[in-house]
């Protein structure tokens, strides 16, 4: 019987013989001092390389040798097609190298029409029909006039009052049909109203300041400012709707104004920051702060647009920086002052930085860029206005 150890000592053999061979092999290979013939050439072409292979006599060995780079197609106009107002055009082109060729579509831009001449007038009851005429083409088509009223002014039937909407009807010149509808009093800021961005944020910094409001001041009269008003009107013996009519709006700028504020606290001596849940940042803005906003655009005409009335923000609130800066400056120690240098033109550049990244993201003179700039310069005067309170207050 053939034990285990019978049948391993007859493998030791046959495998201490293979190793032999393959170092035997290996050392062959090594030694080989390699005599190559060409086997292969290729010439570069515009998309592949250029090489020569050449192969060892003895080992097999090969050794590929890129000559010249692919040098791209060389491509020339040959013909082609310009695009009409519904067909597709296209453009063929052919390389001066290998003949291949490529085309490249010119997509159909469509009709530009124009109106050329009433073909039946529209009238109070029933539309009419204008003949239109292509620019490019000369193809001539139709379109609808949607049948509609010639309206007269509006005449006030019933005057607004600062807390109530007011009545207003108008009179067709041709049927004589009269239209009526109620009217928001001027001035006043609800969800269902075209406000001015400004405005509302005023509102809301306004309610924030007073505790009645505990969200963003984004400009934007949601859910929670209408039930912050709410609020308010309720506390103050207004009447509850959620509306900022003019009433509203002036008992708030009393409150705040006049220094009672609605926990009793009165006016705050310093601009300060709070940490919403949301991880949103809210700044409460000190008595001499909170109005330098409305100061800065009182002036200005009811219709004077947002871009306007931002630029007048920043600029006042640019002015208060300087301000600022200047009375920390006056009120530190003199070692500290090259500090507060560094501080003012570290905030300046990066400033200026934002500015242009922002002008290149939305446009220079765009809404969103004012915006983040007046809200960039109010928040640093904030961050500036407890030093130097307390600079003062040390004194």
């Amino acid at each position: 019987m053939t034990t285990l150890e019978d049948h391993a000592m007859k493998k030791t053999p046959l495998a201490l013989m293979l190793i032999l061979l393959v170092l035997l092999s290996v050392t062959a290979q090594a030694e080989c001092h390699h005599t190559y013939d060409m086997v292969d050439v290729k010439k570069a072409t515009c998309e592949s390389d250029g090489y020569y292979l050449l192969k060892c006599n003895d080992c097999g060995h090969t050794v590929k040798d890129i000559t010249d780079k692919a040098y791209g197609h060389d491509w020339a106009y040959v013909t082609g097609q310009e695009a009409d107002c519904t067909e597709n055009g296209f453009k063929r082109y052919m390389c001066g190298n290998c003949g291949e060729t490529r085309m490249e579509t010119l997509t159909a831009p469509g009709h530009k029409w124009k109106d050329s001449h009433v073909l039946e007038e529209a009238t109070c009851t029933k539309a009419g029909s204008m003949r239109t005429v292509c620019e490019v083409c000369g193809l001539s088509s139709t379109r609808k006039i949607e049948k509609s009223h010639k309206y007269g002014s509006w005449t006030v039937t019933e005057e607004a009052t600062d807390h109530s909407k007011g009545t207003r009807t108008r009179t067709c010149k041709v049927c004589k049909k009269k239209q009526t509808e109620t009217y928001y009093p001027e001035g006043t800021l609800y969800k269902n109203i075209k406000n001015k961005k400004t405005e509302v944020k005023e509102l809301q910094q306004m309610l924030t300041d007073l505790d009645f409001l505990n969200d963003k001041v984004d400009g934007i009269f949601g859910a929670k400012t209408e039930k912050a008003v709410k609020a308010f009107q309720k506390e103050y013996g207004l009447n509850a709707d959620g509306i900022a009519w003019p009433q509203t709006l002036q008992a708030l700028k009393e409150t705040i104004y006049g220094g009672i504020m609605a926990d009793g606290r009165g006016e705050a001596e310093c601009c300060a920051m709070t940490l919403l849940e949301d991880g949103t940042i809210r700044w409460v803005l000190c008595d001499t702060h909170l109005p330098y906003e409305m100061q800065a655009t009182a002036g200005l005409a009811a219709d004077t647009s947002e871009a306007e009335r931002l630029n007048c923000m920043i600029v006042a609130w640019q002015a208060e920086l300087d301000v600022l800066y200047q009375t920390w400056l006056a009120l530190c120690a003199p070692e500290e002052q090259p500090m507060v240098i560094n501080h003012k033109t570290m905030f300046m550049g990066y400033l200026n930085s934002q500015k242009t990244l922002w002008g290149s993201q939305f446009g220079v003179d765009s809404l969103q860029t004012l915006e983040m700039i007046r809200s960039m310069l109010m928040e640093q005067c904030c961050t500036l206005c407890p030093i130097v309170d307390g600079l003062q207050n040390a004194e």
